[in-house]
């Protein structure tokens, strides 16, 4: 955030949702990225604590609020800010964390495969693919950085068959097929958000090694 008043911050019912917006942009690099993620604990629900804006300064003051603890809600006190004080609002995001730490550990292509930029000159849209040293998993990474939702068409000839079907884990298992020109187009990629296509069918298997060819001089 860039309001830099404390005061705003040390309002318990401070609306929160588009840090976590963000944050959850950031979470689906982490965890589609090479390398191995890891989770700073509290991330998962959405854990900040009252913050503090140093005017002399002009910066913002970490410690001691860092890292608060924990908010476990089967112990006693109650969470400062309202997101962390049900089980219901901690899990809205510990389930997204859930969905694709699984997805990643499912999906081979996602934690050891290639990576592999798909569209990169786009002011909005950022789109890589991962696939797995063996032709058997690939998926396909499409983030949007704008504050509108976006449409995109990535041309994937040599790099997935024609025909071949993908899902978007994110959002429902949203089905998507590259057409026979070898062209996948994404209709509604949400505002701050990205979707994450892990491949369902389609022959990943690399043409056969020529083995007749024959040079002659001349």
């Amino acid at each position: 955030t860039d309001l830099n008043n404390t005061a705003t911050y040390q309002n318990s019912n401070y609306d929160w949702s588009d840090a976590i917006a963000r944050l959850k942009g950031a979470v689906l690099l982490q965890m589609t990225l090479p390398g191995a993620p890891s989770i700073y604990y509290g991330d998962e629900v959405g854990l900040v604590g009252p913050t503090n804006f140093d005017t002399d300064n002009n910066t913002w003051v970490d410690d001691p609020y860092n890292r608060m603890p924990f908010p476990w809600l089967d112990q006693s006190g109650t969470p400062y800010y309202v997101h962390l004080q049900t089980l219901a609002s901690q899990n809205s995001l510990r389930s997204y964390y859930t969905l694709l730490t699984a997805t990643r550990n499912s999906h081979p292509a996602l934690r050891t495969g290639s990576f592999d930029p798909l569209l990169w000159d786009n002011p909005s849209i950022y789109a890589f693919g991962r696939r797995s040293l063996d032709p058997s998993d690939a998926a396909v990474i499409v983030l949007n950085r704008s504050a509108q939702v976006q449409s995109v068409t990535l041309n994937l000839t040599g790099y997935l068959p024609a025909t071949a079907y993908l899902v978007d884990v994110i959002h429902g298992n949203t089905s998507y097929a590259i057409d026979s020109s070898g062209y996948l187009t994404i209709s509604s990629i949400p505002a701050r958000s990205g979707v994450l296509l892990v491949l369902t069918s389609g022959d990943l298997s690399l043409p056969a090694a020529v083995s007749d060819l024959i040079a002659e001089e001349g």
